[in-house]
């Protein structure tokens, strides 16, 4: 019993930093553009949060801090498929590299030293903000004119230009909200997961998966919100896992599985309704 309970609490925590990535890059991606950067974005904020929390003492503002440096760095990202017209999925994978890299440098700024932990908690005030995060973007994309406009320009950016829509604006702005909630999602695993540490690979693939979420959950926020405390309680069995004489290795890797699993049944139960807005995988 002792075992559950300690799983359903991993599992909600684990939920948070998964839940905000994934709800970040759903707006993205309703927008009609996708990011393949999440996973650098994470590792910065992670980087940063940890840095700045040593410095400041307090884990609070050191979780926005490290949204702000992946934010900016998001820009790595805005400016050539935004503004310039890049392709979006190089433009992605550059900026996962390069994430990646400046979240070593970061990190090793920090001396191994670890900042202020964050107490994490199922009722914690991030937690609740996720919450909070759900319900306010769910209003967003179904009760609001800038819904109504996002939904259009990612289905249709030429159709949406033609009726005076802010393409640009719609989809560079929603592209740095999506990095500033990754950054906060790896700034609360270093700091709510790993009691206040940092060390190289601490995202540990959660970005990569965090995409798979937006499309387990069909591109809404409530859907990633499930799909999260679904792949949440996966994460946190890894433990039981291997205590009930699975092989390590084996019970690091089923999470993953398991989410490409669920990815591999959805497209064969859902056909195709279970698409992306029309613009997010087109090629320019």
């Amino acid at each position: 019993m002792a075992d559950l309970h300690g799983i359903v609490v991993a599992a909600l925590a684990n939920t948070v930093p998964l839940a905000l990535a994934g709800l970040g890059e759903a707006l993205l991606e309703r927008s009609g553009r996708v990011n393949l950067g999440v996973e650098g974005l994470m590792a910065v904020g992670a980087a940063v949060g940890v840095l700045a929390g040593i410095h400041l003492g307090n884990p609070y503002p050191a979780l926005v801090i490290g949204g702000l440096a992946a934010a900016l760095l998001s820009l790595l990202y805005v400016i050539p498929v935004i503004v310039l017209g890049a392709d979006q999925i190089v433009a992605g994978l550059a900026l996962f590299f390069a994430g990646t890299a400046l979240a070593d440098l970061a990190g090793a700024a920090t001396g191994g030293a670890p900042a202020p932990p964050l107490v994490g908690s199922p009722w914690d005030p991030v937690a609740a903000s996720t919450l909070a995060l759900v319900v306010a973007s769910t209003l967003l994309l179904y009760r609001s004119w800038l819904g109504v406009e996002i939904r259009a320009v990612g289905e249709s950016m030429e159709h949406a230009q033609a009726r005076g829509l802010r393409v640009a604006q719609i989809q560079g702005g929603l592209a740095i909200a999506a990095a500033f909630l990754a950054g906060v999602a790896g700034a609360y695993m270093a700091l709510a997961l790993h009691n206040g540490r940092w060390y190289s690979g601490i995202t540990a693939g959660w970005g990569w998966i965090a995409l798979g979420l937006v499309i387990l959950g069909y591109w809404s926020p409530p859907g990633v919100l499930l799909a999260s405390l679904l792949a949440g309680a996966l994460l946190s069995s890894r433990t039981l896992l291997a205590a009930h004489g699975v092989n390590e290795a084996i019970a690091d890797m089923a999470p993953y599985l398991a989410v490409l699993a669920s990815l591999l049944v959805m497209s064969l139960v859902a056909g195709r309704r279970a698409r992306p807005p029309s613009m997010v995988w087109r090629r320019e």
